[in-house]
């Protein structure tokens, strides 16, 4: 499939199968319209230069790749976080307002800003599983590029909510 390469210098992450799903490197050149080379940070191939089909590949905001040797492969909120995040009462908080009122003062108080990488790493490898899916083939394969990725794109985030969805229905 005709997936965009991330921008050269960009932080990946590998969402393919096998061993380096999790991987996370930066995306150095483009070596053809599909493929491109990737330096890896993290995973069994940490150091090394590899070749990557561009499907398997998605873009990691900067400053959520992982910890790698104590250190932060690419991180350029660091000098913006010099002050910390208020700490939350937060006994206090959940028997006065339960979990949902917990969780919607840590997020406006910004504790869960650093997940939405992996929000988006998530669908993304949701989406590429639904792409690869030889039913999902077959019916996108009938349709222009465009509307098979919505289709796609509707049928990950579906999923993504029925798996997370409210238990009463």
């Amino acid at each position: 499939m005709n997936v965009p390469l991330p921008p050269e210098g960009s932080d990946v992450s590998y969402i393919g199968a096998g061993e380096l799903f999790g991987s996370q490197g930066l995306f150095l050149a483009s070596a053809s319209a599909y493929a491109g080379h990737v330096k890896w940070a993290t995973g069994p191939r940490a150091g090394q230069i590899e070749l990557v089909e561009g499907e398997d590949l998605v873009t990691v905001h900067r400053g959520q790749m992982a910890m790698h040797g104590g250190r932060r492969f690419r991180d350029d909120l660091e000098d913006s976080l010099e002050v910390g995040l208020p700490v939350l009462a937060a006994r206090h908080i959940q028997d006065a307002e339960g979990t949902v009122g917990l969780l919607s003062r840590m997020a406006s108080q910004g504790h869960l800003s650093g997940f939405a990488g992996v929000a988006e790493e998530a669908l993304a490898h949701v989406a590429h599983r639904v792409r690869q899916d030889p039913g999902i083939r077959e019916i996108t394969a009938q349709l222009d590029e465009d509307e098979a990725e919505a289709l796609v794109q509707l049928a990950a985030h579906s999923l993504i909510q029925q798996a997370f969805g409210d238990d009463d229905g």
